[in-house]
Order: structure tokens, then C-alpha cells, then sequence
């Protein structure tokens, strides 16, 4: 579990008074934090494993927040995976429902969190629901991860075509080729 917001005196005191006060009850994972090796499926039908793709060298993760990928998003995803590709780095997109034409794009790698569980480990927030009641505003986020499963990069943006994101993972990925990251 992640932990909670710390209370300051002021809203320990509001809730004792019983007013309503809203707060984030998880945090983003930071740089320097223990990626959650994962599994799930892919619009292709089949199973992806966190742990196998680090096999195989550093992962951008990116998640697509709680708005549908249009499918204009799809091509820009797609150049965006291939420059990251491009810097030996592979390229996860994870969303909460399929996208329209999700089979079509043979070069990203789109994965299924329906129930926001991966999300939320991450420490996005889990649910639909948990967004609108604690007034948070649907979010994308990208995280670069080391072979050794730590996080170097952490992201918040508002969609997943952010090219400021993918820039700094980008940049991330050139830093981890130059030198080696401590596990």
C-alpha cells in the first residue's frame, strides 16, 4: 500500500469537525523507487511481463490516464515508440480500454489495465470514481525504468502524446546508455 497523505494540524481539525476534506491518497512513484514488475495483455492477445521486457534492456512505461487513445493518438505513439526504440530503449503504453484500431499499430505495445490496479501501484489513482471524488483531474504519466527494475524518470502530464515526456525519456535513455545505474 502506498502511503497516505500525511494530515496537517489545520485538516486533522477540519475532519474532527466533520467537514469534508480532500486529499491524494497515493503519490507518484519518484526516480530512484523500485519499479512494480507486472503482467498483462495486449491488443495483440497476448501476455506481457514488465520483468521480460527489462530482460531485453530499459522500458518507457507510459500511462494513458482515464480518456480513451483517439486514433489520431496512435500514429503519434507510434513515432514517439520508434525514437524511443531507436535510443535501445522499449516502449510500453498502457490504458484503461482499448482504443479504436488498438490491433492496427504492429510497432507499440498496447496494454489493458481496466481496472487501474497497475495504475495505481504506480501511484496513479485506481479508479474513475476515486478521481471525481477527490476532485483530481485525469492524468497520463511516463516512467523510464532501468534493467534493474528502478525508476530513473516521473512523469505527470496531461495525455499521453506529451512530446515534453517523451523528450526527458528520451534524454533519459541516452544518460543510461553513457553510464550504468547502480541497482
Amino acid at each position: 500500500m502506498l502511503p497516505r497523505t500525511p494530515l496537517s494540524p489545520e485538516t486533522g481539525k477540519a475532519e474532527q469537525q466533520g467537514f469534508p476534506v480532500q486529499r491524494a491518497t497515493t503519490a507518484l512513484l519518484r526516480a530512484g523507487e523500485r519499479a512494480p514488475l507486472f503482467q498483462l495483455w495486449s491488443a495483440t492477445g497476448s501476455r506481457v511481463t514488465l520483468a521480460h521486457m527489462l530482460d531485453q534492456g530499459p522500458v518507457v512505461l507510459a500511462f494513458a490516464g482515464r480518456e480513451p487513445i483517439a486514433p489520431k493518438q496512435l500514429a503519434a505513439i507510434a513515432a514517439h515508440c520508434s525514437r524511443i526504440s531507436a535510443c535501445g530503449g522499449g516502449f510500453l503504453a498502457v490504458a484503461t480500454r482499448w482504443p479504436k484500431a488498438a490491433t492496427s499499430l504492429a510497432s507499440v505495445t498496447l496494454l489493458l489495465d481496466e481496472g487501474s490496479e497497475i495504475a495505481a501501484a504506480y501511484g496513479l489513482p485506481a479508479a474513475h470514481s476515486e478521481v471525481h471524488r477527490l476532485g483530481l483531474q485525469p492524468t497520463a504519466a511516463t516512467f523510464v525504468i532501468s534493467p534493474n527494475a528502478r525508476i530513473i524518470l516521473s512523469l505527470k502530464h496531461k495525455n499521453l502524446v506529451d512530446h515534453v515526456a517523451t523528450a526527458n525519456a528520451i534524454c533519459s535513455l541516452q544518460a543510461l546508455a553513457r553510464r550504468s545505474i547502480p541497482p
